[in-house]
């Protein structure tokens, strides 16, 4: 993702004289969605604590950074590379988070495919 937001905005830089980065925050939970339902159509939202710690990673990260929570490097332990960033204070929560940057996938081809990279 942020290499593909690298090589677009070259050519941003180009041909606007502009600088595009984001940054990005990830947790990644099991089904954690809210229903809201009316006569017309059913509506799906991720609510809760989930939702507050993904936007508070996002909040943290650096431009043209992805921060992780512990349990999304769970989830991809030995398929990404990532830079621990020790405890880190979140709003509204009462304990500090462990933060890890998302550095990239790992060396192996596998994990790439596995991870879908670039798809």
């Amino acid at each position: 993702m942020q290499a593909a937001m690298r090589a677009y905005t070259k050519g941003v830089r180009r041909t606007h004289g502009l600088e595009l980065r984001m940054r990005v925050g990830l947790k990644l939970w099991r089904g954690g969605g809210a229903s809201h339902r009316n006569d017309l159509h059913m509506d799906y939202s991720a609510v809760g604590e989930t939702t507050v710690l993904a936007a508070r990673m996002e909040q943290t990260a650096t431009p043209g950074s992805i921060r992780l929570t512990p349990t999304t490097l769970r989830l991809v332990e030995g398929l990404v590379q990532v830079n621990a960033l020790g405890p880190v204070p979140i709003k509204g929560l009462v304990e500090p988070v462990e933060v890890c940057e998302l550095l990239g996938a790992s060396g192996s081809g596998g994990a790439c495919r596995r991870l879908r990279c670039g798809a």
